[in-house]
């Protein structure tokens, strides 16, 4: 079952430490999607106790998301989904190319394992431009 949730706002606790000082600070929004119900349990209870971050929707299949199916208001910060080890590069992969800005935590229910995907830009400083560096570059990213 696919649900918004939407949480109050929270006071700071005590013990958390320099770490949540600034009260003010903009609260991460997380979506927990294709998780098995325990782990989703687990993972839900232990955000819910970070005034710092909030669970703004949970969906049953992660594939909703790389259909492009998660529209919430206000963005998504993290995207947390189960996933075999097998295929978990390519579920974050769609799910990066629908919300580019947000980063994919995959949690591996059997192996307790996890992974966080981002994108990235990456800058390949190359020197002087010349005809042949730029058929050079031109090649070598074909092969990439």
């Amino acid at each position: 079952m696919d649900r918004p949730i939407h949480g109050g706002a929270r006071g700071p606790r005590e013990h958390c430490g320099t770490f949540l000082r600034d009260h003010a600070m903009r609260r991460l929004r997380i979506v927990l999607a294709g998780l098995p119900p325990m782990l989703r349990d687990i993972v839900h209870h232990t955000i819910g106790r970070e005034p710092d971050m909030q669970v703004v929707a949970e969906l049953a299949d992660a594939a909703v998301i790389s259909l492009g199916g998660l529209d919430v208001a206000g963005g998504v910060d993290v995207v947390v989904v189960g996933a075999a080890p097998v295929h978990d590069a390519e579920l974050a992969a769609s799910i990066l190319y629908q919300h580019a800005r947000s980063r994919v935590l995959t949690i591996e229910a059997r192996g307790g394992q996890a992974a966080l995907y981002e994108l990235r830009p990456y800058r390949i400083a190359l020197g002087e431009v010349s005809p042949q560096a730029v058929v050079d570059v031109l090649r070598a990213a074909a092969v990439r």
